[in-house]
Parts: structure tokens; sequence; C-alpha cells
């Protein structure tokens, strides 16, 4: 008796284990078959890094503790130029609380138009406010919120072509070659000596310029084609 009841209990365990194996063996086959099925999408190409386009030496100095602008708001260089089908019809929609601002994008103002763009699509833009708001002009982009911070970086002036018209978007400096992240976006045509690089228009939402007000907050700024 004591034999049997000691066989039964062997032949137990032994069911018990290859119960437990079966069910490890069948869930490790659901899981593989979920992640081939679910292949990671492609990388956007509108999906600028800050890298990208840098020379080998600049993607060394950069430090990874700089990423994500969005929190750090700070770099210590240049983020490089754009490739001339990257600048090309391009458009950047800054989101408000008051409305959308659509902006397109002039890429003969290569530095300053890819200075904008790597900016705005690595998230250093969102939650930084216009500081300063007149009945000729809006101005933001700067990280401290006074009209004295930048990027942690400067980059030079480009020539001026355009005139500063109604809805023209261009660099903020504190004089040559000082250009960083702040920019300025007319509510009227304005006689400027042609001191700051204009890389952008606005092209819908000069309504949404007129109503901003002191402090109000660029939420993010999305990238896309113009058209």
């Amino acid at each position: 008796m004591f034999t049997n009841q000691r066989v039964l209990g062997v032949l137990l365990v032994v069911f018990i284990l290859g119960a437990v194996v079966y069910f490890l063996v069948s869930k490790f086959r659901e899981e593989v078959g979920s992640v081939s099925a679910s292949p990671s999408p492609s990388p956007s190409a509108l999906d600028f890094v800050l890298t990208k386009t840098s020379t080998p030496q600049q993607a060394q100095q950069q430090a990874p503790a700089e990423l994500p602008l969005a929190k750090n708001k700070r770099l210590t260089q240049f983020p490089g130029t754009l490739k001339p089908a990257d600048l090309d019809n391009k458009k950047a929609t800054i989101q408000t609380s008051k409305g959308l601002i659509d902006i397109r994008i002039y890429p003969e103002a290569t530095m300053a138009a890819s200075n904008f763009l790597l900016l705005a699509a690595n998230g250093f833009y969102e939650g930084l406010t216009f500081h300063r708001v007149e009945d000729w002009v809006v101005q933001g982009g700067d990280p401290e919120g006074t009209g004295r911070g930048g990027p942690g970086y400067q980059f030079p002036d480009e020539p001026v072509t355009k005139s500063y018209v109604t809805g023209v978007v261009a660099m903020a400096n504190s004089g040559p070659d000082t250009n960083g992240s702040q920019f300025f976006i007319l509510k009227q045509d304005t006689p400027l000596p042609p001191n700051y690089t204009i890389f952008g228009q606005v092209i819908s939402g000069q309504e949404v310029v007129d109503r901003l007000a002191i402090g109000d907050i660029m939420q993010k700024i999305v990238i896309a084609p113009l058209n």
C-alpha cells in the first residue's frame, strides 16, 4: 500500500511539473509571436536628431546629458546645418493656448532655419514663453524668459534679402553674430535695419500672433511638410 501511494505521489509531481513546463512554453511562444507581428515603425523623415548632420567631431563632443532638450534647454554648441532636402518645403506650427501659428520656413537662411528646426524637433521650445509683446512685435524662445538667455551657444548672422513685413519671423540678437534661440514675429511692417536674419513667414494664424500676451506659452512646435 505504501508503495502504491509513493508511486502515485511521484506521478502527481511529474504531472504538475509537466503542466508547468507546458504553460511556460506556451506563454513564451505567445510573446515571441506578438513581438514578430508588431515590428517597430520606421523613423519619420522629419524626426531630426541633433547629431544627424553634425561632423564626427561634433557628434563626439555633444554630451548625451544635454538631451532631452524639452527638459534641459541647453546645448554646448550650434547643432549643425541640415541638408537642403531637409530644409526645403517645411513649415513649423507653434501651438499656443490662443491658437495655432503656421510658419513657412525659408531654406535659404541655412543656419537660422536649421537651428530653429532642430531645436523645435527636439523639444527645446516646449514650455517657453513669449516674454516680449509690443504693438509691432512678439518675441520668445528664451529659456530664462527674460530676454537675456539663450541655448548655450551663438551663431553668425546671414544675409537679409527680404523686407521686414507683417508676419516675418526672424532671429533676435544682442548684436552682430549673437544668434541663439530667440526669435520674433512682426505684427506690422517695420523699417528695421537688416541685422536680423529672416528665416520664416507666418502663412496662417497672424490673428493668433496679434492676440498673444506676455507670458503666453509655446506648448509645442511641430515640423511638417509645407504641402
